[in-house]
């Protein structure tokens, strides 16, 4: 109702007791949360903020070396999808939960991947061929993590998503955060429609 009384970009937080109703993950609950939102701004410098403050309030309550926030963008992700020739928004957001999912899951994806290839489509084997790629950049440096993006994928669209990434990775050492404590990830999907640009996940 105020948005034109605030100067921009707008920064605000709130810590408090908020509730969750997600009827098709059977969850409804009370919980504690702190929130701290950024609006008015396409920066990268407003994203990688947002790692910042993760990292600064990780550290000060003691958290120095047991964890990673891991980092990608949503436009990366969307990028891939058109690399995939995919547009149905029901097949995308199952292959982003699939992606989600394989951190855990990474050995048992494998064996049933193995066992069906041959009888797979084309569509399905560009999918694998790709999973393929992004699995093996998910345990290395941040910066070999966008040398291997860059080597993998030639397309303009999937270069233009590289290039903001790193530009956020940049952002974000400008401001202190070591690159032990963030991660780039580029099969972090966070399956949601809402996530239009970068995506971030705590341990």
């Amino acid at each position: 109702m105020n948005w034109n009384r605030f100067p921009m970009p707008y920064r605000r937080y709130v810590i408090g007791p908020v509730w969750r109703n997600e009827s098709g993950a059977n969850r409804l609950r009370q919980f504690t949360q702190c929130d701290f939102d950024t609006v008015g701004s396409t920066s990268p410098i407003i994203d990688a903020e947002i790692v910042a403050i993760n990292y600064t309030i990780l550290s000060r309550l003691g958290f120095k070396d047991v964890y990673q926030i891991k980092v990608n963008d949503r436009r990366l992700l969307d990028s891939f999808m058109s690399y995939l020739k995919i547009a149905d928004r029901n097949q995308i957001n199952s292959i982003l939960r699939a992606w989600d999912k394989l951190e855990k899951n990474r050995s048992v994806h494998h064996q049933k991947r193995t066992k069906s290839r041959r009888c797979r489509s084309e569509p399905y084997r560009r999918f694998d061929r790709l999973t393929d790629k992004l699995s093996s950049l998910t345990d290395l440096t941040n910066d070999l993590v966008v040398t291997g993006l860059r080597r993998y994928f030639k397309s303009p669209l999937i270069t233009k998503e590289i290039d903001r990434l790193e530009s956020l990775t940049n952002a974000v050492r400008s401001m202190g955060v070591p690159d032990e404590r963030f991660n780039l990830y580029p099969l972090l999907a966070r399956g949601l429609d809402y996530y239009t640009g970068p995506i971030l996940k705590l341990p």
